[in-house]
This record gives C-alpha cells, sequence and structure tokens, in this order.
C-alpha cells in the first residue's frame, strides 16, 4: 500500500486583502498593492481606470469596485486601461466582464499584452468595447 503524505504548510499571499489607498494629486487616485496597482484620472466626465501589474483573484475585485463606483458617479466615458496588466487570469477576466455587464455605453476598454490573450483564447474579444489592443 502506497501512503501519501502532504506537507502541511500554510500558504499566504504577498499581497495583502485591504487596499491602501493615498491620494497622490487632485486629480489622481491610487490603490497600491505589493505588484497591482489602479490609477483613477479624472479629464471632465471622462474617467480613466488604469490597472497595471497582476490583475488576479486578490485584486480583481478592486477593478470590479473601481469600475462599478465610476458607473454609479455618472461619468460620460469610462476608459478602462489594461495595457500595463502583466498577467490576468479568469477572476480578471470576469471583473472586465462585469463592468461590461449590461450593455453600458460609456465603457471603453484598452488591453495589454496578458490582457488580450485572455480575452482571444475565451473567444471574447466581440462582447466587449475595445478600442484598443
Amino acid at each position: 500500500m502506497n501512503r501519501l503524505v502532504f506537507d502541511r504548510r500554510v500558504l499566504t499571499h504577498p499581497t495583502p486583502w485591504r487596499p491602501q489607498w493615498r491620494r497622490s494629486r487632485d486629480d489622481e487616485e491610487t490603490i497600491d498593492l505589493a505588484a497591482f496597482a489602479i490609477t483613477h484620472e479624472r479629464l471632465g466626465t471622462t474617467v480613466r481606470i488604469a490597472a497595471s501589474g497582476e490583475l488576479d483573484i486578490a485584486t480583481s475585485p478592486l477593478l470590479r469596485e473601481a469600475c462599478a463606483r465610476e458607473q454609479r458617479n455618472g461619468a460620460d466615458v469610462i476608459l478602462v486601461d489594461l495595457s500595463d496588466v502583466t498577467f490576468m487570469d479568469s477572476t480578471g477576466l470576469h471583473a472586465l466582464l462585469a463592468a461590461c455587464r449590461g450593455g453600458d455605453q460609456r465603457l471603453r476598454v484598452i488591453l495589454g499584452t496578458a490582457a488580450a490573450r485572455v480575452i482571444d483564447i475565451t473567444e471574447l474579444r466581440d462582447t466587449m468595447p475595445i478600442i484598443q489592443g
């Protein structure tokens, strides 16, 4: 009889679960995690939400919350910029789909290489308002 032995180490995530908010300028707000950042920039009634780093299970709720907040605040155009995202998993894709859900005509998406790869693998490019990438 073969016996399997498992290591009982506790796995911890390197990034904290609670975001730390800081104001960097009057028109810019940043959430910093170890390998992820979301920046909000407002110019009139246009809002740019730029994500950088790894968009995964720990950080995708931050993107979802940022998009939902701007949709509630009534911006005319919401630009979700994922050009600096270095990794995106299915939870990041789900956050992006949640932002696009409901046919919100105000939303526009810019994809980087990592995000475009996930979108293309899942064949969802035609379901999103992608303007670049």
